[in-house]
């Protein structure tokens, strides 16, 4: 009787280890298909207010940092950002600036932060300032809706139809389509992306200037290799300042929205 116990025992101290191995892995697995079947759901409105004002005081935090926005800045805003993040499964948050074209190394013109869930079909918020104005941005399925200080701008719509607030149609800001494709070959990134790099915005049947669409950013190239980025807006036709906040507006857009996005998930 005592050596069945005795064996008993010794069996439970030898297989301890393993049933807590497949506790773990269980536990594990468990955790990241509950973390999949989530993050495949959209955004709730009560996630969205909690992340938006989590990434609105964060903007306001770096607000103080940034090179004061004048007539010029909007010819002498930089495609190139830079930027910190983190992801979890389809999830991204991000935080970072943009800086001046002529002066990249001192204080940015703009500071961003957002929240992200999916690669190329993004639901989330995105907020952004300059030193005179704050930009709220809602990506969803259905397009962008726009707010410039408390105020709705409008919104884009998925084709780039571009709607006021009362969602009459405007113009249009159609970006390129297609994605790029990073290829890596021994110890060489090779970039394909041949889309067009930049495309009108066009306003009551005008084209009040060019936003540029640049190429993802090579994150493991070191700054020697590095080409020199484009301004964010380009050839400019326009002095109203509606329209002017239409193109700064679909500017910080590209570059801390879709391209931060393409680059992050691409590289």
């Amino acid at each position: 009787m005592n050596d069945t116990i005795s064996g008993l025992i010794s069996l439970l101290f030898c297989l301890a280890p393993f049933c807590a191995g497949a506790l773990v892995i269980g536990g594990v697995g468990f955790l990241i298909i509950r973390t999949i079947r989530h993050q495949r759901n959209p955004l709730t409105a009560g996630q969205v207010n909690a992340r938006s004002d989590a990434l609105k005081s964060q903007v306001r935090q770096m607000a103080g940092q940034l090179r004061p926005w004048t007539a010029d800045s909007l010819t002498d805003l930089s495609t190139d950002w830079d930027a910190t993040w983190s992801k979890w499964g389809r999830d991204l948050d991000a935080r970072g600036t943009i800086p001046s074209l002529s002066r990249p190394k001192e204080a940015a013109y703009i500071a961003f932060a957002l929240h992200v869930r999916g690669a190329f079909e993004p639901d989330g918020i995105l907020h952004a300032c300059t030193t005179q104005h704050a930009f709220a941005y809602r990506l969803s399925q259905r397009g962008v809706d726009i707010r410039v200080d408390d105020s709705s701008l409008g919104r884009i719509q998925p084709d780039g139809q571009l709607l006021d607030v009362e969602s009459k149609i405007i113009g249009e800001a159609k970006r390129p389509g297609g994605l790029p494709a990073l290829f890596q070959i021994g110890s060489a990134a090779i970039l394909r992306d041949q889309r067009e790099r930049s495309y009108p915005l066009i306003l009551d049947g005008k084209i009040m200037g060019e936003i540029a669409n640049p190429s993802i950013q090579m994150l493991n190239a070191i700054d020697l290799k590095k080409k020199n980025p484009p301004a964010a807006i380009q050839h400019i036709e326009t002095r109203a300042e509606r329209e002017k906040l239409w193109l700064l507006a679909l500017a910080i857009l590209q570059v801390a929205g879709y391209n931060l996005l393409e680059s992050i998930w691409t590289n």
